[in-house]
């Protein structure tokens, strides 16, 4: 690859540019419970139990750009609540969820081209609903038949329509855990007692296997997640919140601006992604609150980039994105200094010294978000940046 040279500058603290901010609402009946995918630039949510208890199979489309709602073809079988959703290959997957006759296993795959849903193969075990899914085909945890957790892990491979059996998530069997979308990190849920958790673990692609990371603040089943984006969720059954987390690899879960729609459990998120990354917006709405379920939608915009964290100073590096390279102009410092680089999931995955002229290789790590600290005498300072094919 090409290096590049990214010229960095030591700086103080930086405005943070983040926060809500209220868009049209979905147009459907108020839900909580529903499930979400993303194709394109347009996020799809439906499915869910409305105002009047019945269970819904309607669909929406939501249209980033322009800003507006409009209908789809609702999911030709029957009303479900508690769905997991996934994006894959531009189309959008929805799997398992809860109707009038018991937990489900089906998998249900919808082509925005020609506005058709079509049934693939269904899951080789039995049924779950409150599970977490992710756009890998992974799909994890959830409550199965009689009430009974389960913390097996499931693979849907979209190119054989076929499925395989992974590492089950450590801890307590769970249901109701927060996660989704292209990072593989779930968090909280709540055990077979319905006592809320808040432990949090990723999944390791190369390994297949799960690790540990940072527990979120404080015990949460039914929050919204996507990615490393955490809103919502209960602690009890009588006890709703309206936190806002961000997960900030090295430092772990940061507390953020509050959701103004009041405290909530059971909304639906979504990430939107542009070439393979994700972008600094996440799209939440619906869920239900203490007295009724809700029909509002809602976007939180917020930056990695200019934040100083934790007592360590920013560094701005241009330009960014990279492919590859990045060669850190060191002005004044000709000694090594020492380097460290997490990942989105607070993995230490790089240490070393660099030395004013001499670039960072990162070309071999995945597309993806990343941090890198950098030591000078007794100061730290921090860069996020963003790795591109």
């Amino acid at each position: 690859m090409r290096p590049w040279c990214v010229v960095v500058l030591f700086t103080g603290h930086h405005a943070f540019a983040q926060g809500w901010t209220q868009l049209p609402d979905f147009p459907g009946t108020a839900r909580d419970d529903a499930a979400s995918f993303v194709i394109g630039r347009r996020i799809y949510v439906g499915t869910g139990r409305d105002v009047d208890f019945a269970l819904r199979n309607d669909w929406y489309a939501f249209d980033e750009i322009l800003q507006v709602w409009g209908p789809i073809a609702p999911l030709p079988s029957s009303g479900r609540q508690y769905c997991a959703a996934f994006s894959a290959d531009d189309h959008g997957y929805l799997f398992g969820g809860i109707d009038d006759t018991g937990p489900l296993n089906e998998l249900w795959r919808y082509d925005a081209t020609s506005n058709s849903w079509e049934q693939l193969a269904p899951l080789p075990g039995p049924g779950r609903y409150a599970a977490v899914a992710f756009d890998t085909g992974l799909i994890c945890t959830g409550m199965l038949n009689n009430g009974i957790p389960t913390n097996e892990t499931w693979k849907y491979d979209v190119a054989s329509d076929s499925w395989s059996q992974r590492t089950p998530v450590p801890g307590p069997p769970r249901h109701r855990a927060s996660g989704g979308g292209a990072f593989e990190l779930i968090a909280g849920g709540a055990n077979a007692e319905f006592e809320a958790l808040s432990d949090v673990y990723f999944y390791d692609q190369p390994s297949e296997a799960w690790y540990p990371s940072l527990d979120l603040p404080g015990p949460r089943y039914g929050a919204d997640g996507s990615n490393n984006f955490v809103v919502g969720g209960a602690s009890t059954t009588d006890e709703y919140h309206d936190d806002t987390w961000v997960f900030y690899s090295a430092w772990g879960w940061t507390f953020e601006v509050p959701f103004p729609g009041g405290p909530r459990r059971g909304g639906v998120m979504a990430a939107i992604e542009y070439n393979g990354l994700v972008e600094g917006q996440f799209y939440y709405g619906t869920g239900v609150d203490l007295t009724e379920r809700k029909k509002d939608w809602w976007r939180f915009d917020y930056s990695y980039w200019g934040v100083e964290e934790h007592g360590s100073r920013s560094l701005t590096g241009y330009p960014n994105p990279t492919n590859g390279h990045i060669f850190f102009a060191l002005s004044g410092h000709d000694e090594k200094l020492s380097f460290e680089v997490f990942d989105i999931t607070g993995r230490r995955i790089q240490t070393g010294t660099l030395r004013s002229g001499i670039p960072l290789d990162v070309s071999d790590k995945e597309p993806g978000r990343y941090l890198v600290i950098i030591r000078v005498g007794g100061i730290s300072y921090h860069s996020h940046f963003t790795l591109i094919p």
